[in-house]
């Protein structure tokens, strides 16, 4: 019986130390993530006195303290209410908005009121249940009675948004509205107000086909039965209006807003709204505050009718292993289709009348049917004016416009100045192939509040260089970028629409009409022509960073971007020339043996004989320079960056290119623990000071993207930095800078827009003042990360001109002009290259053509090719990761002499960035760095032990106690 007991404990303690080795081996292989769940730092710093190099603005001296917290986190609340305001879209008004006095007793209805979208599904903050503020919250706090009875059976209804595999919005059916919820209407029939929400985000794509079998973008038969509903207590006089919000970052359909059957009054775009955004809603709804914002994407009449919906990545290669996605659409993305094609229409040319593409039209395509809301769309309660005074070509590479806004009539408010242009599209281009979008913006200024019968004039000064295209044939063959031949129109407009519109009507064009279907004629005087009297392909050969010359990078095997390389002839892009190459979906594309080998990365030799003969160095030589001495000293001092390298080890080099939020202390050179967080919508940790709680969940980027306000996307950058210090990390993952090249992609919510360049000027406003305030900004997801569905090793395939003036855009701008100090790798592969293996993009073109001195970080554990390949071109970390650096370091100090090299500029980028970060507040060279192990790791070893000890004995003393019965029963049997 005793023997059996032993048996049975050692059993369990062998158990738990099982379970303990796996749980200390995990809890190891992720100790960021852990450490940052727990909210624990291991470096620690003394005598860090010196004054901050990059300091607070919420305390005297620089240094983040309690008090500072509280006052930081009260203007960040105020910075979401105000960005709301600015970037919430004014889609239709019947005059039901703004609200006047009379109107107090509310009706909320639709589930979303009590279960919002604050922000999709992707890494960044946990909403905080004590500041977060609802619709309702928010629309009491301005003075609003509600329907709470409504409210209360929402609440306590089991209905729930799924945002799975099997997507479900979460509506309401109409069953649920029973007699005893809508009795209570007429004592809240000032308005009905009515909020609609749609879910996707990191890993999970909008569905096209939905719990529901249908489109998710789409009106679902719950909404459309709620809306009827509603309709029928307005006719019975019980509510008198309708108003309509939509919580989505995403394009739904939208059409149904002015169908009479519904009785929509008014609707306001709203987006995500984050932690406190909901205030500001009220204030439009009241006129507290004028709409000012305008859609940085077309909201298509049908989600499905874009040339990039026909090709969205969910087709395997013959193998059926690996998938691929075809850019068959080109350059024609969002606005750049349907304007493209409306001016061809309107000017009878190249098929645009043909049925090939038509969704929503009636027989031949029909821009009106087809578009809704276009590109820059948005009302106010005001009407404003623009008149565009002046454009005048610089020499400096630069064009300025010159704009007078006038409120013409209604309340003070803010309007948008869009100012877009048409570059020549001849025989040249389409010989050449290179594809031209009829209007496409070129900049943009949002005025201040101007107050009826006023007027402000803006100037906008913009780079010429938007407006030049990659011509792969430049240059008899090399490739580069072309600023063509012929007239060039620089024009303003409320939207991309009326821009274009504009454009005709300096052309001479007639029979122009709006996005509603109804006659326009433009208004030449707002369209100003220059001509180029010859075709320049000179102005952008060379970079202007770094003289290296900028041409076709992705035309060669290992890296060819086009699968038509591998196939002649197998895709056909969408051409200007010809509206009916309108995509097919490609489904059944085959992959050969070669370019399996490069997708799994079967190169590595290939590339080592690209890279010439590696420099030598001896490394561990007497550590006499301190990190915090290498501060001042510049990009180009190779000689310093040598010396100061050299005195590390192999494995003190390699250590940095696992990042588990960041990087450990490393005490021979006095170079602190630094700490990261994620992501574009704020920070995914808690802060260390005041109540400690999570980080500000900014009102959604995408959302304040709407905004079309430099100022406010500038304020968005200096709260993610000042988080920086509260949260003390010096690296954030933000912002997000892919196009949302389908209303469907999961990530659209933290990228910027359909449109490069307005990621382009966005970014680079954010980025800068990131960097000014010491926070290294990672830009995600560098590039083409355009769905969520099989991104892991996703085959993207494109021309180069669409890589660069599409997907890349917005990265540039972030580095050329914003500064951004780092930039995270996206899992898909451009062609069949993997992204964080591909020489060329990381190497030639990002650091080669735009002079970037930044470090690149992959996506988390992405393990598709081997961490020497990715090291060896470009990439300088592995996001969560803890014994990659064993690998790197096995492998030179098993003689791969490039790999070191690499590995060398690799500790370049990353000590040159984090020196000019906030990592180096307080250092001197008498501060003492040293390195501690988190508590937990302590506890697990501790448990390991002490469980293997009880274990060991116990199956000692079970052994014993077997041997010594069985002994002792021989004895007996012998006597």
């Amino acid at each position: 019986m005793k023997r059996n007991l032993v048996r049975g404990l050692s059993g369990i303690a062998a158990l738990i130390l099982a379970i303990g080795v796996c749980a200390t081996v995990i809890c190891n292989r992720y100790e960021g993530s852990v450490n940052a769940a727990l909210g624990i730092q291991t470096g620690s710093v003394a005598g860090a006195d010196a004054e901050y190099v990059y300091k607070t603005d919420y305390t005297s001296d620089g240094r983040p303290s309690d008090d500072g917290m509280r006052a930081l986190i009260a203007d960040e609340d105020a910075f979401n209410e105000t960005a709301m305001e600015e970037s919430a879209v004014l889609l239709y008004n019947n005059g039901a908005l703004p609200f006047g006095s009379e109107t107090k007793n509310v009706t909320l209805l639709g589930r979303a009121v009590v279960d919002p979208v604050y922000r999709c599904t992707s890494a960044g903050p946990t909403i905080d249940e004590n500041r977060v503020i609802g619709l309702a919250d928010a629309m009491e706090d301005a003075g609003f009675s509600l329907n709470q009875t409504l409210l209360d059976a929402y609440s306590n209804s089991s209905t729930a948004r799924v945002s799975g595999s099997t997507q479900d919005i979460g509506e309401e059916s109409i069953s649920f509205y029973t007699n005893e919820l809508t009795s209570t209407f007429s004592g809240y029939g000032d308005a009905a107000i009515i909020m609609f929400s749609r879910l996707a985000g990191e890993g999970i794509d909008a569905a096209k086909t939905d719990a529901d079998g249908v489109n998710q973008l789409s009106l679902h038969d719950d909404e459309a039965d709620l809306l009827r509903l509603v309709k029928s207590y307005k006719d019975s006089g019980t509510f008198k209006k309708v108003i309509v919000l939509i919580n989505s970052a995403y394009a739904m359909e939208l059409d149904w807003l002015y169908d009479p059957q519904y009785g929509v009054d008014a609707a306001l775009w709203i987006g995500n709204p984050g932690l406190t955004g909901f205030t500001g809603i009220p204030d439009i709804l009241t006129g507290d505050a004028n709409p000012s914002g305008h859609l940085v994407d077309t909201y298509a009449t049908d989600s499905l009718s874009s040339p990039a919906a026909q090709n969205d990545g969910n087709n395997a290669f013959a193998d059926n292993y690996r998938t691929y996605a075809v850019y068959a659409e080109g350059i024609y993305v969002g606005y750049k289709y349907y304007e493209t094609r409306y001016e061809d229409l309107i000017l009878g040319v190249n098929e645009a009348d043909s049925t090939a593409g038509t969704f929503a039209s009636d027989g031949a395509w029909d821009y009106a049917d087809e578009v809704l809301y276009p590109f820059g769309y948005g009302m106010s309660y005001s009407t404003f004016s623009q008149t565009l005074d002046s454009v005048t070509w610089n020499d400096d590479g630069t064009i300025t416009a010159e704009v007078t806004v006038t409120n013409t009539s209604g309340p003070a408010g803010k309007d948008v100045v869009q100012l877009y242009a048409q570059t020549p599209y001849g025989d040249y281009e389409k010989g050449a192939l290179v594809e031209k979008s009829a209007v496409q913006l070129l900049d943009f200024a949002k005025t201040d509040i101007i107050a009826p019968g006023e007027s402000e004039t803006v100037t906008i000064t913009a780079d010429k260089y938007l407006i030049a295209s990659w011509d792969s044939t430049a240059h008899e063959g090399e490739g580069g970028y072309i600023l063509s031949e012929g007239d060039y129109y620089i024009a303003i407009g409320d939207n991309a629409h009326d821009a274009l519109n504009n454009i005709l009507a300096a052309k001479g064009a007639t029979g122009m009409y709006d996005e509603f279907g109804d006659s326009a004629t433009g208004n030449a005087e707002n369209a100003a022509l220059h001509t180029l009297d010859a075709l320049d392909d000179e102005t952008y050969r060379y970079s202007e960073e770094t003289g290296e010359a900028v041409d076709n990078k992705f035309d060669k095997e290992l890296f060819a971007s086009d699968y038509n390389y591998y196939y002649d002839g197998a895709i056909t892009y969408l051409t200007r020339q010809d509206w009916t190459t309108f995509p097919k979906n490609y489904s059944d594309l085959a992959i050969s043996d070669r370019m399996i080998e490069i997708h799994s990365g079967d190169y590595y030799d290939e590339l080592q004989a690209l890279l010439g003969e590696p420099e030598q160095y001896t490394l561990s030589t007497p550590a006499d320079t301190l990190f915090i001495e290498m501060k001042d000293v510049g990009w180009d001092e190779d000689e310093k960056w040598t010396e100061f390298l050299s005195q590390l080890s192999v494995n003190e080099l390699a250590i940095i290119v696992d990042d588990s939020w960041g990087q450990a202390a490393i005490t021979k050179i006095s170079k602190p623990a630094n700490y990261q967080c994620d992501g574009p919508d704020g920070g995914s940790t808690k802060y260390k000071y005041g109540d400690k709680g999570n980080n500000t969940t900014y009102v959604g980027q995408g959302t304040m993207a709407c905004s079309w306000s430099k100022d406010i996307m500038e304020r968005r950058g200096y709260f993610l930095a000042e988080d920086a210090f509260y949260n003390n990390t010096s690296c954030t993952m933000a912002p997000g800078v892919n196009i949302h090249r389908t209303p469907f992609s999961g990530r659209n919510h933290e990228y910027y827009s359909e449109d490069g360049v307005l990621s382009y000027i966005m970014g680079g406003v954010q980025c800068a003042e990131m960097q000014r305030k010491g926070t290294v900004a990672m830009l995600k997801h560098l590039c083409a990360n355009d769905q969520e569905a099989n991104r892991r090793g996703l085959c993207e395939f494109m021309t180069e001109q669409t890589l660069r003036e599409s997907s890349l855009r917005g990265f540039e701008g972030c580095i050329r002009v914003g500064g951004a100090g780092s930039a995270m790798t996206a899992f898909n592969c451009i062609g069949v290259t993997k992204v964080s293996s591909n020489y060329a993009l990381l190497t030639e073109v990002v650091r080669g053509e735009w002079g970037w001195t930044g470090f690149f970080d992959t996506d988390a554990n992405d393990g598709v090719n081997t961490p020497e390949l990715c090291v060896l071109s470009g990439i300088d970390e592995f996001c969560l990761t803890t014994n990659i650096y064993k690998e790197i370091a096995s492998s030179i100090n098993a003689g791969d002499d490039k790999l070191l090299g690499a590995l060398m500029e690799t500790n370049k980028r990353f000590y040159y960035t984090y020196l000019r970060s906030n990592l180096i507040n307080g250092l001197t060279v008498s501060s003492t760095v040293a390195d501690s192990q988190p508590w937990w790791r302590v506890t697990l070893v501790t448990i390991d032990v002490v469980f293997a000890v009880i274990a060991a004995a116990g199956a000692a003393l079970y052994l014993f106690m077997y041997f010594t019965k069985r002994d002792s029963l021989g004895k007996r049997r012998e006597g």
